[in-house]
Formats: structure tokens, C-alpha cells, sequence
């Protein structure tokens, strides 16, 4: 069995990212009863990469996936956001020291 047609341009970009759609069909064919070695070898993954992704979103569905990927992309931003401002703060007083 094929997962090419859910997988896009696996063979052109190493590191390209798997949609939280893709990650669910994987983790549920596995469910099904393919064997975790033939899912991996089909979409091009080690099978680590396959038990953190069991691990992560094994009792999610597509829709939960999706919103923990954008709760988390939320959260990285927020904690960029925070950094950022922290350094205008540092800034801003040493200016203020030096007046």
C-alpha cells in the first residue's frame, strides 16, 4: 500500500513538514493493522519519528492535532514576543543609566 498521494513532495524536500492530516492518516493505518515498518518505509521516516509522532498526537484526531499545532505555534510567537521585549526593556534602562 501507497502513501504518496496524501504525501506531497516527500521526494523533492527532505525536510518538509507533515500536515496534522497526514500525521492522523499515519498513526491510524498503523491502527488498522499495517505494519509500523511498511508505514514508515512508504512516507519516508524513521521509525523514531513515527513513536514521537505516536507519543504527541496518538489519541488525537485530525481537528486536535491541528489545534495543538496552533496552540503551540501561539505559544512560540507569545514566548518571541516576550523575549523581544525583554531586550527593549534592557536597552531602555541602560540608555536611562547613561542620562
Amino acid at each position: 500500500m501507497s502513501f504518496r498521494p496524501i504525501l506531497k513532495n516527500m521526494e523533492n524536500d527532505e525536510r518538509s513538514k507533515f500536515t496534522e492530516q497526514q500525521i492522523t492518516y499515519v498513526l491510524r493505518h498503523v491502527e488498522s493493522g499495517t505494519a509500523i515498518e511498511d508505514v514508515c518505509r512508504s512516507i519516508g521516516i524513521s521509525q523514531a519519528t513515527f513513536h514521537v509522532w505516536e507519543e504527541l498526537y496518538g489519541d488525537l484526531g485530525a481537528s486536535d492535532v491541528r489545534r495543538l499545532c496552533q496552540v503551540e505555534g501561539e505559544a512560540l510567537r507569545l514566548k518571541r514576543l516576550v523575549a523581544d521585549l525583554a531586550l527593549e526593556k534592557a536597552f531602555f534602562r541602560r540608555r536611562l543609566k547613561k542620562i
